[in-house]
């Protein structure tokens, strides 16, 4: 049992913590080329490597995190795709309580990482007819083929409460590579970072600690702040 990551069990199957270290997809649902998956609290400690399993015809991962505690990710964060394969599949971590990425975290997939506090996400083909994923499970998503367009955020309501100490933030503390560095002459104070089509962060708030250096290997690095200030 992996108690830091347990599943909701909104989208079917048991609620529940995650045995051994790989995601099946079977414990999501899939719906056109658009795996998701519903957590209770998503955090890897350090040594540790949680496996994404992707079907063949999936080209977006995408993981809420809807138990309203931050995500601490101190390990490493891969897919079962093989590196040598054309193949590109797109994981987004959905969490508006907070993503921290600390000592040891490193991320590994074919294809983009999108870290968000985002409330919801917009899925839609470009017509202007979008379907909805929400990142809390007390609110009705629609679970679509379409890929994803948009990231939705709330501003706090008059019954929100005191914020959590990382509600809305991604945190990038100063960590260092555990694997090789994408290039030769990268600091070694990293966060150990390899999608193949970039690294995105989207949230309330971005706080890049330390002298920590982030770097991919092909498309480069997004980040995007909201003030609701």
């Amino acid at each position: 049992m992996h108690p830091g990551i347990c599943f909701d069990g909104s989208l079917g199957g048991q609620a529940g913590p995650l045995e051994g270290t790989t995601i099946f997809a079977d414990r999501g649902k899939s719906v056109g080329a658009n795996l998701f998956h519903s957590f209770d609290r998503f955090s890897v400690n350090q040594g540790e490597t949680i496996t994404f399993q992707v079907p063949e015809k999936t080209l977006n991962i995408l993981a809420r995190v809807s138990g309203g505690q931050h995500s601490q990710i101190n390990g490493t964060i891969t897919t079962d795709i093989p590196t040598d394969t054309n193949r590109a599949t797109s994981l987004y971590l959905i969490n508006p309580a907070g993503i921290i990425f600390g000592e040891g975290a490193s991320i590994n997939v074919a294809g983009s990482f999108t870290a968000t506090t985002a409330d919801y996400v917009d899925m839609g083909d470009g017509s202007g007819v979008e379907s909805r994923f929400w990142a809390s499970i007390d609110k009705t998503s629609t679970l679509v083929s379409e890929p994803p367009v948009r990231f939705g955020f709330l501003p706090p309501g008059p019954d929100s409460g005191p914020p959590g100490e990382f509600d809305g933030k991604v945190k990038i503390s100063k960590v260092k590579s555990s694997s090789q560095p994408l290039v030769d002459d990268l600091d070694p104070d990293t966060f150990d970072l390899q999608p193949r089509s970039g690294f995105r962060v989207a949230a309330g708030d971005i706080v890049v600690g330390g002298a920590t250096t982030i770097g991919t290997d092909e498309s480069g690095v997004q980040f995007v702040a909201l003030d609701f200030g």
